[in-house]
């Protein structure tokens, strides 16, 4: 009989048992893709006989390692150096030795949402690094100050400036420490949102300088030699101020410059020294103590003591000497013809010897004088005398006296006589050797 074939429509549900399908009768073939569910494999029915080959194996294991792989086929590593445990939500990463301290730790405290603080610590389990979650760091602290705290060593109690974003902390010196090959630069800059570079302070090793910078130029700098320069470059430069290591101070004005150079204790203008300046031109130099100008230097010369009048300014001084020139016919000895004097402002004394040669002739006794003599009129005539001591000289019965007439520039000399006029000394009332000493004091023109 031919054989009928049946179609899946023509068989029962369950109507094929296990008894009727033979040993190895359904291969992978005859399964379709996903036809096996989990929920067609029995409990424990998968040995590990049946999963050679793809089964893996786990070293080390033990609670809150993490699993890592390994370069064997199949095999994994529980980690003893890296851990996590969800107890106090804390990930480490331990050290090999030393302990077996961890070296690394992320601690997060708290539920969904709260801090995460990072810890790296050194052998013995101490803090060297922290990473705490508002960013700050700590460098040699797990309590940093600032953004950023370094600490080498305590300080003790002081805490650190509160808009401060790098804290440096050390027991003994706390040192910030640049290096750069010697042809560069160091540098600190300030700036602000219109400018980077604003504020600066550099050194130099190409030239050995520190300078400071404000507003943009070089404002100040130290050289090489240890020179203090500011408002310029180089020492002299106009507008600049220096001051040289051998203390000598420099200040040269810039052109059109005005206003009070101040040295001192001043407060207002008080108890210093001050410089008045107009344009390139200096006005005057004066000293004060409190209120009182006690001396002032202007182009009328000194005054003193809030005096500001021209007329009572002290404009000269000298001291020197005087060649004297007599009258004809009256010689002097070489040795005793040159008079000294010392004038101060317009006010002149003078002192002289007399010491005759030889006289002949009629001619007024009369010598020259260094300073013409001032003239005046009526009241304010100008006439002056000297005081006389001589030796020799023919003098009458009542002596002589020297006479400097109004705007004169000769001291003439006159004979005196009892109750009677005076008249002049001539030559011929001296002889050879005669002495006449004087002094004498006038005022210049």
């Amino acid at each position: 009989m031919a054989l009928t074939k049946v179609s899946t429509d023509g068989v029962k549900d369950d109507a094929i048992t296990s008894g009727k399908i033979p040993a190895n009768a359904v291969g992978a073939s005859e399964l379709a893709d996903n036809a096996v569910d989990t929920n067609a494999i029995a409990n424990n029915a998968v040995t590990a006989g049946k999963t050679s080959g793809v089964a893996a194996t786990i070293n080390n294991n033990a609670n809150n390692r993490i699993i890592t792989g390994s370069d064997t086929a199949n095999t994994l590593n529980g980690e003893s150096a890296l851990t996590f445990n969800n107890s106090t939500d804390t990930l480490q990463v331990h050290q090999t030795d030393a302990g077996n301290n961890p070296a690394f730790k992320s601690i997060h405290r708290g539920g969904a949402g709260s801090n995460i603080n990072a810890h790296f610590t050194n052998y013995s389990g101490t803090n060297h690094t922290v990473i705490l979650h508002d960013g700050s760091i700590g460098i040699g602290t797990q309590s940093p100050d600032q953004t950023l705290h370094v600490h080498k060593g305590s300080a003790g109690s002081i805490a650190s400036t509160a808009n401060s974003v790098l804290t440096l902390e050390n027991s003994t010196d706390a040192i910030l420490q640049f290096l750069s090959p010697s042809s560069n630069v160091n540098q600190i800059r300030f700036g602000d949102p219109s400018d980077n570079g604003a504020g600066f302070i550099d050194y130099d090793h190409n030239t050995n300088r520190l300078a400071f910078g404000t507003a943009g130029p070089e404002r100040m700098r130290l050289d090489s030699s240890g020179q203090l320069l500011i408002g310029g470059t180089t020492l002299g430069a106009a507008g600049s101020f220096g001051i040289e290591p051998n203390g000598h101070v420099r200040s040269v004005l810039a052109s059109g410059a005005t206003g009070d150079t101040l040295f001192g204790a001043i407060s207002g203008v008080s108890n210093g020294f001050q410089v008045g300046i107009s344009g390139t031109n200096i006005q005057r130099y004066s000293f004060h103590n409190g209120s009182t100008v006690t001396a002032r230097i202007d182009s009328d010369g000194l005054k003193f003591m809030n005096d500001t009048a021209a007329a009572n300014a002290l404009d000269d001084y000298e001291e020197g000497t005087h060649t004297l020139v007599t009258n004809a016919n009256l010689t002097l000895n070489a040795s005793y013809n040159v008079a000294e004097y010392t004038k101060v402002g317009n006010v002149v004394t003078m002192t002289m010897l007399l010491f005759v040669s030889s006289a002949s002739s009629t001619n007024t006794v009369s010598v020259t004088l260094p300073f013409t003599n001032k003239s005046g009129s009526g009241s304010s005539r100008c006439d002056a005398i000297g005081s006389i001591m001589h030796n020799g000289v023919n003098t009458g019965s009542a002596g002589i006296v020297s006479y400097i007439g109004n705007g004169s520039s000769l001291i003439n000399f006159y004979n005196l006589s009892t109750n009677g006029s005076w008249t002049p000394l001539n030559n011929s009332d001296l002889n050879a050797n005669d002495e006449i000493y004087l002094t004498v004091v006038y005022r210049t023109a």
